[in-house]
């Protein structure tokens, strides 16, 4: 069966983790469709400007939302409900950023928090129905001179984020970030020239990064080593039997041949033990 419905301007899509909804962002409003009817279930004309992001939680009960001119919100999936007319449904909460707009966002069900990053390079954590700010930080020139994140993913299974840069790198940070636990970044190279956009697979088995000039790069997330699953990225770009230390302000990672540990500072130090021995 095949059926179609010109929108104008659907800046993005976003599917619920089941697939039986889809919502479109199209300008200043969100539709929300049931793909399988092809049936229209609700719109939301709440935002003052043109909507660049939509994301659903991992369960797919809530819906968020970007606009250009720093307005978040969060919806209740209840779309589904027939009590509620087409255009009555309402956020369950907002936020709305004065001097800058969403560029990507990510959001921790344990935690509560949705993680920002912003059109300006800063990054900021938000808690308890997003009114609480608990860690706001600018990420420019974290891979080089002027860089400039450009987007950004989370992946609770390796609690890590991972952003794509500017100047062709990617920056990984231990996750979650919190004053009291120890963390560590470092940068992997992929390019000189612009990324655009990074994703963790859904079981963050790889890291996807793409740039503007069509290249593709696959980061191995997990591998299995003697049985168990270790969490490192692999820059299938690079093949050397160097080991090489990395350095990034001040936070430490390696490179051993065509593999790069990505996370847990207990990995590291059986690393650092590893390599102690190897010298």
């Amino acid at each position: 069966m095949q059926f179609e419905c010109k929108l104008d301007n659907v800046a993005q899509i976003a599917y619920t983790s089941g697939g039986d909804q889809v919502a479109l962002a199209t300008s200043s409003r969100i539709l929300i469709f049931d793909p399988m009817r092809f049936q229209p279930l609700a719109i939301m004309e709440r935002h003052s400007g043109l909507v660049n992001q939509l994301m659903w939680d991992k369960r797919s009960q809530f819906l968020f939302s970007s606009c250009y001119t720093g307005q978040v919100f969060v919806w209740r999936n209840n779309f589904k409900n027939r009590s509620k007319g087409f255009s009555e449904h309402q956020p369950i909460t907002d936020l709305k950023f004065s001097n800058s707009w969403v560029k990507s966002f990510a959001y921790d069900e344990k935690l509560d928090a949705l993680v920002v990053l912003h059109d300006d390079s800063t990054l900021s954590i938000h808690i308890d129905s997003l009114q609480k700010l608990v860690y706001q930080e600018n990420l420019t020139g974290q891979t080089g001179q002027g860089s400039k994140a450009t987007a950004m993913a989370l992946s609770q299974v390796l609690q890590t984020l991972a952003f794509a840069f500017s100047n062709g790198r990617v920056l990984i940070l231990s996750w979650p970030i919190m004053a009291t636990k120890q963390q560590f970044r470092y940068a992997i190279t992929l390019q000189t020239t612009e990324l655009t956009c990074i994703k963790f697979t859904p079981k963050s088995k790889f890291v996807c990064v793409g740039a503007g000039d069509g290249s593709i790069y696959m980061l191995e997330g997990t591998r299995l080593k003697r049985g168990k699953e270790v969490a490192f990225a692999h820059e299938a770009y690079e093949v050397t039997s160097k080991i090489r230390q990395r350095e990034t302000n001040g936070f430490r990672g390696y490179n051993l041949g065509d593999s790069t540990v990505l996370l847990h500072y207990k990995q590291m130090q059986k690393l650092d033990q590893k390599i102690a021995k190897m010298e």
